[in-house]
């Protein structure tokens, strides 16, 4: 795993269930603080089956150039933000049914033009509600301009022992 931030989400996240998905409940933001401003809440809707960002970072939502809070996933299956909210569609909708985090890097569109390369995590969470609830972590820390693999990717995060980098 090359994100140091996203391993350590993914220990913290273990540790929650010893292994097994943990209940939304059992988050706490302040056992992992500088993580907050670059992680994400969504939900699966149980009644309309959409995707919506209960609550997103500040720190990517200064990259996205709005508040994406409240948003649901689908509105950004047009123009440039399509390949990539279609590839977290499927990639949400997989782990919904896994249960097992993954990990990955995507492409993004800034408001400026350029085209980002962003490490990230996806952990699932069970919900009170029928709803189903993932975190989403970006490594805002190391955002990079230059393709090192291909545009979007994931894998599941399957080796517990294997350190970062």
């Amino acid at each position: 795993m090359d994100s140091p931030l996203v391993w350590e989400f993914y220990l913290y996240w273990r540790a929650l269930a010893d292994g097994a998905i943990p209940h939304r409940d059992q988050f706490d933001p302040t056992a992992v603080p500088k993580l907050v401003p670059s992680l994400h809440i969504v939900e699966m809707e149980a009644e309309t089956n959409r995707l919506r960002y209960r609550l997103v970072g500040t720190r990517s939502d200064s990259l996205a150039g709005s508040n994406l809070t409240g948003r649901y996933l689908d509105e950004f299956f047009q123009g440039e933000t399509e390949p990539a909210a279609r590839f977290f569609d499927t990639l949400y909708r997989r782990i919904a049914q896994s249960g097992q985090p993954e990990m990955g890097e995507y492409t993004w569109p800034t408001p400026s033009g350029t085209r980002l390369f962003i490490a990230f995590g996806v952990f699932p969470f069970q919900a009170t509600s029928p709803d189903y609830h993932y975190f989403y972590l970006e490594d805002l820390s190391d955002i990079y301009s230059e393709r090192r693999r291909s545009p979007w990717w994931s894998a599941p995060i399957s080796d517990p022992q294997r350190p970062p980098g």
